[in-house]
């Protein structure tokens, strides 16, 4: 056994530790958390909570990954802030998540890719499974780029398409009378029954 070969396996096994780790942290039951949710299971928002809760758990499980991959230049004045407002996701939990799924879809491509050369039991060489699994990598660190991507565009696509509706409804309003503020809430309101993208901006 090749010493590349050794360091690959030792990788495999911090990273395969590393998820069994995080997933038993993530399904631990708290037992404060579990009364809490017996006593307020009655309420109306009780399912709404619960969705909630697995996002904060998802989001508190993906933290310390996304250090791993901080922005360059700072988050504030990045143009990648930009781009998560671009596709409508202003939330805290949104670029976590992002640079979470960045890491893991890094280490854990290649490591499902060197199982399924070895499993299929092709004869490749140890530099054309290192040039693999490199290439691997690299298209899996940016998969989550292509995703943000399309997103800005099908939501870019979206508003562009309502726009023409609401400035007619937003000439009628101020027509009848309503200044344009008001006219523009109203517009935002009308318009979340078929574009909850053009709403949220306006």
């Amino acid at each position: 056994m090749t010493t590349a070969q050794l360091l690959f396996l030792i990788l495999v096994f911090l990273v395969m530790s590393g998820g069994a780790f995080l997933a038993m942290l993530f399904f631990t039951a708290n037992p404060v958390r579990r009364r809490l949710e017996e006593l307020f299971a009655d309420s109306p928002t009780s399912a709404t909570s619960q969705t909630g809760q697995w996002v904060e758990k998802v989001v508190s499980a993906a933290g310390p990954i996304a250090r791993l991959n901080p922005p360059e230049g700072g988050w504030e004045d990045s143009a990648l802030r930009i781009r998560f407002m671009n596709a409508g996701l202003r939330g805290t939990a949104a670029p976590v998540l992002y640079f979470a799924a960045k890491v893991l879809l890094a280490l854990g491509a290649p490591v499902l890719c060197f199982l399924v050369v070895m499993l299929s039991g092709a004869a490749l060489k140890g530099q054309t499974v290192f040039i693999l699994l490199t290439l691997v990598a690299g298209v899996a660190y940016y998969l989550p780029n292509v995703v943000l991507r399309r997103v800005t565009e099908l939501r870019q696509r979206d508003i562009f398409e309502s726009f023409p509706d609401a400035l007619d409804l937003l000439t009628v309003c101020v027509e009848a009378g309503l200044g344009l503020d008001a006219a523009l809430q109203r517009v935002a309101e009308e318009m979340q029954l078929k574009s909850v993208a053009l709403s949220e901006e306006l």
